[in-house]
């Protein structure tokens, strides 16, 4: 039988080039529904979500609930 695991793109961004990559490559599409979603899984690889929100104004909750893919984004 045949066993697989779950495919979490965090794991390849270790280096500030790795997620400049990941970045292009999302912007290349310019298909921006997904920007949240890498913006998400830039903040979850280098645990920094609580910066990013401090970054940007607001709080880690709202932060959240904005790159949320199952809500609207409204940052």
């Amino acid at each position: 039988m045949l066993t697989t695991k779950k495919f979490d793109i965090i794991h390849y961004l270790k280096t500030e080039k790795d997620i400049e990559e990941y970045l292009d490559v999302v912007l290349e599409e310019k298909d921006y529904k997904f920007l949240p979603v890498a913006l998400t899984d830039i903040a979850r690889a280098g645990k920094a979500m609580t910066s990013v929100a401090k970054a940007v104004g607001v709080s880690r909750t709202t932060l959240y609930q904005s790159l949320s893919t199952e809500e609207k984004s409204c940052l």
